[in-house]
């Protein structure tokens, strides 16, 4: 007959993150969809069916993302300014303030260094990372000193 070693039956059962149970979307022979709890800790996932555990699998569960922070939070064009933040990754992304991007002058997970492009005007500055927006923090432009 059929190998049945590896399927996942059509009957529901549990998913857990280490200890902390998910909420299941879908279940089929062959998927399971799931959504994270808030609570989940990088842990393995636990698959229950009929009170028998699966062999979890390692799941990384990525820091919360939080609203970086600017300093200062005005000046000039040129002026070189502070992104502080979370989970910027190793991969360098993008800044823009407004729809014009900035010259990246440095890059970690947790603090990006930055110059107000020319022709930048007052508005939020947004960090992309992996191509993914996060939340602008407004930045004003100071008026050239004539």
């Amino acid at each position: 007959g059929e190998d049945q070693r590896n399927r996942i039956w059509s009957v529901t059962g549990t998913v857990k993150f280490g200890t902390i149970a998910a909420k299941v979307d879908t279940w089929t022979d062959t998927e399971i969809d799931v959504t994270v709890p808030d609570e989940a800790k990088t842990a393995n996932v636990i698959v229950s069916v009929g009170g028998v555990d699966r062999t979890g699998v390692a799941f990384t569960v990525d820091p919360p993302v939080v609203a970086p922070t600017l300093s200062p939070t005005h000046g000039s064009v040129k002026t070189p300014v502070k992104i502080k933040g979370t989970a910027f990754g190793s991969v360098t992304g993008t800044v823009k303030f407004g729809a014009i991007a900035a010259k990246v002058d440095a890059w970690t997970d947790t603090e990006i260094d930055v110059t107000v492009p020319d022709k930048a005007k007052t508005a939020n500055v947004i960090v992309s990372v992996g191509g993914v927006d996060r939340t602008g923090v407004a930045f004003t432009v100071d008026p050239p000193v004539i």
